[in-house]
């Protein structure tokens, strides 16, 4: 396998990723997280790929940079750039669905915490009734 050959297939990997993050980011936004774990899945196969690729490129081309191995004239000065765009754009895509992922598990604490304010835990006798400690919630406050 030679650096095009190598570059082609980081290249398809990486644009594999962003419409998979783009996929992620919908499903974050339109609250779809029974999705989530098929689409981890496969960014996990995906980083995997991409991890061995880098393999190789290691063991044929050594440490070498990608700018060292443009300056050097073994690749494509372009092919390194557009590269290097797509990697800034993954990058800017992870982190938006980070804190899109940080957001949705805000939101789900302070709906947790209105429904119970004590931050007690409930739990059940094995009669089935609940424990005698009382717990106040905006289900069981009077007006």
């Amino acid at each position: 396998m030679d650096i095009k050959e190598i570059v082609k297939k980081q290249t398809e990997l990486l644009k594999e990723l962003d419409a998979l993050l783009n996929e992620e980011r919908d499903v974050l936004i339109n609250d779809k997280a029974v999705e989530l774990p098929n689409l981890i899945e496969k960014k996990k196969e995906i980083s995997k790929n991409i991890v061995e690729i880098e393999k190789v490129r290691l063991n044929i081309y050594g440490d070498k940079t990608a700018q060292e191995l443009s300056s050097e004239g073994i690749i494509n000065k372009e092919d390194v750039k557009a590269l290097q765009s797509l990697v800034e754009v993954i990058k800017q895509k992870q982190e938006t669905n980070l804190a899109l992922t940080k957001q949705s598990l805000y939101y789900i604490r302070l709906i947790t915490s209105a429904l119970n304010p004590n931050n007690k835990v409930v739990t059940y006798k094995s009669s089935g009734r609940v424990d005698d400690v009382k717990s106040l919630n905006i289900f069981t406050t009077k007006v």
